[in-house]
């Protein structure tokens, strides 16, 4: 996973909260990669059903995630 996007999102999620949040990086690394892949597995049933077959992938490059 491309850590300096998964910090930037997490750096952007904590921005508009108050207190203090100590989320260990592999909690966090592993929770935005199963949601990485869920959005994969979403562009791949669009796909599916004849949209753009490349979607999954764009997905995949832009946050580091391997299928």
């Amino acid at each position: 996973m491309n850590q300096q996007k998964l910090h930037e999102l997490a750096d952007l999620a904590l921005a508009d909260l108050s207190g203090a949040w100590n989320i260990p990086d592999e909690f966090l690394a592993r929770y935005t990669e199963l949601i990485v892949k869920e959005c994969m597995q979403v562009a791949k049933e669009y796909q599916n059903r004849g949209g753009n077959c490349y979607v999954d992938n764009m997905i995949a490059e832009h946050f580091g995630v391997e299928e």
